[in-house]
C-alpha cells in the first residue's frame, strides 16, 4: 500500500445521515479501505419512518427510467396542475397552506378586510425583506425557497438541458444499479429484502400515438447506452402483467415501455442489512444523535477554515478529518451554516403498503403509471404503491387527497388485487435538485463533502454515488466520469 493510501486509510470520516444514501456511503468508505468511519443519525434507527426518504419508498431500482422532472413538457403541466380543481387526482400538488404557514399574517384561514389586507401585506413585505439579512444557517422562508428552486427547475426544461441531464442521471444510475449493486449483494450474501429482477413497465394512457411520443423521450438515450428496452402495445403489456386484464379491456392503457433489467425490493430491509455489515466491519453507528451544526477550524498549514467535525444537539463535539453530508433535505441547513447554498428542495412523496388479497390479479414486478407518476411494486405478499410530488416545504402531513390518488391508481389498474382497508400510509421528503442529478463530491469548504439530492432515485443511485465519494476520499480514480456531479455545476 502506498504512503498516500496509508494516509487515506487512517483518516476519520464522519457521515451525517442514516438513510440508504448515508449507510451506503459508510459501507463504500469501509470497502475502500478507510478504517475509521462514523455514521451519525438523529433517529433511533437507519431509514427511519420520520427522518428518511428510504423507509417506505417506491421499492424500485430503476436506472431504465432515470430521467429528470425538468422536461420540455413540464411548464404547461405545472400551470394545468395549479388551475386544477382540488378534487382532481394530480401527480404534482402545491400545498400553499404549508408554504405560508410560518407567517400568520398571510395565513389562509380567513379572508381579511381591505384594511386588514393592507396591514398584512405591509407586514409580509417587511418579513420577506428581512430574509436577505438572515445570517448563514438561518432558516429560509418556505415560499422564497420554492421560488428560487422552481426558477432553477424551469431553466432546466429546455430540450438541450433535458438531454444533458438525462444522460448524466443514467450514467450514474446504471453504474449504481448494475455493477455496484451486484457487488454489494454478493458481498452481503444476497440478504432477503424481497429482491426481484423482473424489470419495470412504464404505462401510458391516451391514444397509441401519445404513448409512442411519451416513450420517445427515453428511447434515444436508451439506444445510445445499449439499455435493453421495448415499446409495447397495451396487449403486449398484458402478456407481461396479466393483472392488467381489466384495465386493458376498459381501454385505460394505450401502451408501455418495458425495461427488463430494472429491479425491485424493500429498501428498508436492504439498508438495515448494509448497516449491520458496516458495524461488522468496524464502523461506529451513532443513532439518536441529531447534528446541530458543523464545526470549523483552521488546520495547520491551511489558509482558510476547514470543517473539522460536527456539534450534536446535546452539545457534544465529534471531530473528524472529513465530514460527508448525506442527510437528504436536512443537509441544506447544515451546509448553509458554512456558506453553501444547496439547490435541493424537499418534494414530498406518498406511499401505501397493501396486503395482497388475490395473487392472480396483483402485479408480478413493478409498473410506473406515466400520467400519475405512481409506481406499483410487488413486495412478496404485499404491494407498494408510491409516488406523487407535493410542494409543501418540510410539511410531512399525510393529506387525504394524496392518499386518495394512490388508492385511485392501484384500484384502476389492479382492481380486486389488494386490501385497501389494510393500507399502511407513509410520506417522505425527497431531496430533489433542479436537474435531477444528486450533488456528489468535494465542496469549496475544505473537509466538507456532499452526497445528497437524489430525489426519487435515492436507492437507484445510492451505491454508485457512495462509491464515487469513497473513491474521491481514498485518493482513487472513480470508474465513471464525475466531473459534472459536484456542487460546482451550479456555480
Amino acid at each position: 500500500m502506498s504512503q498516500s493510501a496509508v494516509g487515506a486509510a487512517r483518516r476519520h470520516v464522519l457521515v451525517v445521515g442514516g438513510g440508504v444514501v448515508g449507510v451506503s456511503t459508510a459501507y463504500q468508505l469501509l470497502r475502500a479501505g478507510l478504517t475509521r468511519v462514523t455514521l451519525v443519525e438523529g433517529a433511533s434507527q437507519v431509514a427511519s419512518r420520520e427522518h428518511a426518504a428510504s423507509f417506505a419508498n417506491a421499492a424500485m431500482l430503476s436506472p431504465g427510467i432515470a430521467s429528470p422532472w425538468a422536461a420540455p413538457d413540464l411548464p404547461p403541466k405545472l400551470l394545468r396542475y395549479l388551475l386544477a380543481p382540488a378534487s382532481a387526482h394530480l401527480p404534482l400538488r402545491y400545498r400553499l397552506s404549508s408554504l405560508l404557514a410560518r407567517h400568520p399574517s398571510i395565513a389562509l384561514s380567513a379572508l381579511p378586510t381591505p384594511a386588514e389586507h393592507s396591514e398584512q401585506l405591509d407586514t409580509a413585505v417587511e418579513e420577506l425583506a428581512q430574509l436577505h439579512e438572515c445570517g448563514a444557517g438561518e432558516p429560509e422562508h418556505p415560499t422564497a425557497r420554492l421560488v428560487r428552486w422552481g426558477l432553477s427547475l424551469l431553466r432546466e426544461c429546455t430540450p438541450a438541458r433535458f438531454e444533458l441531464n438525462q444522460r448524466r442521471m443514467r450514467r450514474l444510475a446504471e453504474y449504481s444499479s448494475g455493477p455496484m449493486m451486484a457487488a454489494m449483494n454478493a458481498e452481503l450474501g444476497w440478504p432477503h429484502y424481497d429482491y426481484q429482477a423482473l424489470g419495470t413497465l412504464e404505462l401510458y394512457h391516451g391514444e397509441p400515438a401519445q404513448a409512442a411520443a411519451a416513450a420517445a423521450l427515453y428511447t434515444p438515450v436508451l439506444r445510445e447506452r445499449n439499455v435493453p428496452h421495448a415499446v409495447l402495445t397495451a396487449e403486449q403489456c398484458l402478456r407481461l402483467e396479466p393483472g392488467l386484464a381489466l384495465a386493458v379491456r376498459r381501454g385505460l392503457l394505450s401502451g408501455g415501455l418495458h425495461l427488463p433489467n430494472d429491479q425491485t425490493g424493500n429498501c428498508l430491509r436492504f439498508t438495515e442489512a448494509v448497516a449491520a455489515e458496516c458495524e461488522r466491519r468496524g464502523a461506529q453507528l451513532r443513532f439518536g444523535r441529531a447534528v446541530r451544526s458543523l464545526l470549523r477550524a483552521q488546520r495547520p498549514g491551511q489558509s482558510e477554515a476547514s470543517v473539522v467535525g460536527v456539534r450534536l444537539a446535546d452539545g457534544e463535539a465529534l471531530l473528524a478529518d472529513a465530514v460527508v453530508l448525506a442527510a437528504g433535505v436536512r443537509s441544506v441547513e447544515l451546509a448553509r451554516a458554512v456558506g453553501l447554498e444547496l439547490p435541493v428542495y424537499p418534494v414530498k412523496g406518498y406511499s401505501l403498503t397493501l396486503p395482497i388479497t388475490d395473487a392472480e390479479k396483483a402485479p408480478r414486478s413493478t409498473m410506473l403509471d406515466a400520467h400519475y407518476k405512481v409506481a406499483i411494486t410487488r413486495l412478496g405478499d404485499q404491494v407498494r404503491v408510491g409516488g406523487l410530488g407535493e410542494l409543501a416545504d418540510l410539511d410531512r402531513t399525510l393529506y387525504a387527497d394524496g392518499v386518495a390518488t394512490l388508492r385511485h391508481v392501484v384500484t384502476e389498474l389492479f382492481p380486486g388485487a389488494v386490501d385497501l382497508s389494510g393500507a399502511q400510509p407513509w410520506t417522505g421528503l425527497r431531496p430533489m435538485t433542479p436537474d435531477g442529478t444528486p450533488i456528489v463530491g468535494a465542496t469549496s469548504v475544505p473537509g466538507l463533502y456532499l452526497n445528497t439530492g437524489h430525489g426519487t432515485l435515492g436507492w437507484t443511485m445510492a451505491a454508485g454515488s457512495a462509491r464515487v465519494l469513497a473513491d474521491l476520499l481514498s485518493g482513487r480514480e472513480p470508474e465513471i466520469d464525475v466531473s459534472d456531479l459536484s456542487l460546482s455545476r451550479y456555480c
